[in-house]
């Protein structure tokens, strides 16, 4: 009589995403990835605080002020049409790289903001990069964790939150040492721009190209 021997983790593993890359560079790029989302995390939340600023100086009112601090859903709306043809279509690694840039070029343009109608075009382009990059991550996650993809996106969860609690603690004190709103948006701007970087460095293709299952 056969017995069949329960599968381990390492089985699971094995059977569903390739072996030829070594734990830490694995570890380094999911590290990198959650990053990512954890500075898009940071720079959504950041605007809120900072409305009492943006009004007193840009003499926005209330339901305008209102709408630039949600507005960037409207980019999450597009980002629904274009994210999954651009995922089926194109390398996940490199959506990823361009969704940061794009949300990046958005949180770097709000700074540059002069009024109510530019600074809700730059709002909704970040939304659109942000949109991207969730259906890019989410794919990339799913795909190479394929076995234990609830664990893996329990840390990208944890990401996402640990950026919206630390976004304002470092964005309010960075714009009043700065004696601006307009810093911390230039601040997470480059900081995209340094984990766009990282991204191509540290996140193997064989990772972020995986098949599922």
């Amino acid at each position: 009589m056969s017995t069949t021997r329960p599968q381990s983790i390492g089985d699971e593993v094995a059977a569903g995403a390739p072996k030829d890359l070594p734990p830490l560079a694995v570890g380094i790029g999911f590290a990198v990835l959650c990053a990512t989302w954890m500075l898009n995390a940071m720079d959504r939340q950041v605007f809120y605080p900072l409305v009492p600023q943006i009004r007193e100086e840009l003499g926005f009112s209330l339901v305008e002020s209102g709408f630039l601090a949600t507005g960037f859903t409207l980019g999450l709306a597009v980002a629904g049409f274009l994210a999954g043809f651009l995922v089926d279509r194109f390398s996940r690694k490199l959506v990823v790289i361009g969704s940061v840039v794009v949300f990046s070029v958005g949180t770097g343009l709000v700074a540059t903001s002069q009024g109510f109608a530019d600074m809700a075009l730059y709002r909704i382009l970040s939304g659109v990069g942000e949109g991207v990059q969730a259906t890019a991550l989410y794919a990339i996650i799913g795909a190479y964790f394929f076995h234990r993809r609830a664990f893996a996106a329990g840390f990208v969860g944890v990401a996402f939150g640990a950026g919206i609690f630390l976004g304002p603690l470092v964005g309010v004190p960075f714009a009043a040492s700065q004696g601006t709103w307009r810093a911390p948006f230039l601040l997470f701007a480059g900081l995209g721009l340094v984990m766009v970087l990282l991204v191509a460095l540290a996140v193997r293709s064989r990772m972020s190209e995986a098949k599922a299952g």
